[in-house]
């Protein structure tokens, strides 16, 4: 299986943001509980505030640290599908009904999303965070859909090398 890995730019400033907003929450909770910061707000509610800033601030290093201990995109390629890290488990190939770049015009969502069934949002894999980037990702994905007596090679260096020398674009023009 060709599992694609998470880029380490990415990884570095999720880390970063999240051991930020944890921290700064903790301490919040912190100064608030030890008398050092008074805010005057119109709540009479304010012994609530450093309980949920520190849930949240706990809730934020415990992403810092799996994102730290995780480093693949939450998906690979094998022979028989795609494989997710999530609950969604195998997409068959013979289940992706086209390999295609999906619009984000009015999504709320940030990032390049590649839709492996159109129309379907279950079915949309986020591949601007791999390590080969959004367009090989396409590329690639998109090769190997498009031919199945080849995806053995997921399994060995054969596709990378293929990725290597750009023998996974076939048609330059392709989701361009």
């Amino acid at each position: 299986m060709l599992i694609l890995r998470r880029d380490s730019r990415t990884r570095v400033y999720d880390f970063a943001s999240a051991v930020a907003c944890g921290a700064g929450f903790v301490i919040f909770a912190n100064a608030v509980w030890s008398d050092r910061l008074d805010i005057p707000l119109p709540s009479a509610r304010m012994d609530l505030y450093p309980p949920i800033a520190l849930v949240l601030g706990v809730a934020f290093i415990g992403r810092a640290v799996r994102v730290a201990r995780t480093d693949d995109c939450g998906f690979g390629l094998a022979a028989e599908g795609i494989r997710f890290s999530s609950r969604r488990g195998v997409e068959f190939w013979e289940s992706v009904g086209e390999v295609e770049p999906s619009p984000a015009k009015g999504d709320r969502r940030l990032g390049a999303w590649l839709s492996l069934a159109p129309g379907d949002r279950q079915h949309q894999i986020r591949v601007d965070q791999t390590a080969l980037g959004a367009s090989a990702t396409l590329w690639l994905l998109d090769f190997y859909w498009r031919h199945p007596e080849l995806r053995t090679e997921l399994g060995s260096t054969a596709a990378i090398r293929r990725l290597r020398d750009g023998l996974v674009v076939e048609d330059r023009s392709r989701h361009v």
